[in-house]
């Protein structure tokens, strides 16, 4: 009985892995790049401006700079790439400017394939990734986080399957580096210091963790 639900599994997998390559080739054909610099006028001038103009596929380049915001990516944005070096900085917690303070999630992400590349992520009172519901295939990669006042990446009571976080600094958050619920959780080449929880919390079936 195990081994028909294994060849089922995978057939439906290799459907699965046909679809997906036909779909990634018809986003790379209208994937547009898309620049984040408040100093530059043919550039978006928030994180979230960009995430806005986006369309599934896209890829975001964040300049150097402070950006205080809390930047939601909702559905509908599969594939969506959001890059910058570790001088281009989400701050998610308070410039003492704004009328109403920035304190909540860094990232908040609704899309499946979503890849968070290079930048750092700073304050809140939050999470600072956190992903919704049953999306799948995040990848948080050379990402800085400093002084997150909950996980660094957190997942939905849902669960997220084939999440990725590689080559991380992760830096004092006031919970874990990660509490994940879901399959294929990967979590590779980081550097972890001072939490105050558990450092890695995976609730799912192969988990990678070295």
């Amino acid at each position: 009985m195990k081994e028909v639900q294994y060849m089922i599994t995978r057939v439906l997998s290799a459907t699965a892995t046909t679809t997906a390559v036909l779909l990634v080739g018809v986003g790379a054909a209208q994937a547009a790049k898309i620049c984040v610099n408040p100093n530059r006028t043919s550039c978006e001038a928030t994180i979230q401006d960009a995430v806005d103009a986006a369309v599934a596929g896209d890829t975001i380049s964040v300049a150097s700079g402070v950006y205080f915001e809390n930047v939601a990516i909702p559905s509908g944005k599969d594939g969506l790439t959001i890059r910058g070096g570790r001088s281009a900085i989400l701050d998610a917690g308070d410039d003492g400017l704004a009328v109403t303070p920035n304190t909540g999630i860094g990232i908040a992400i609704g899309s499946n394939d979503v890849t968070i590349r290079g930048i750092t992520i700073r304050n809140g009172d939050d999470h600072q990734i956190e992903l919704a519901d049953l999306v799948t295939g995040t990848t948080v990669s050379r990402v800085q986080s400093i002084n997150s006042e909950s996980d660094f990446v957190s997942s939905a009571v849902g669960g997220n399957n084939n999440t990725t976080v590689t080559g991380c600094e992760i830096f004092a958050p006031d919970s874990s580096a990660a509490d994940v619920t879901g399959n294929g959780f990967e979590f590779t080449r980081n550097k972890v210091r001072h939490t105050s929880s558990t450092g890695v919390d995976v609730t799912g079936d192969d988990a990678v963790i070295e």
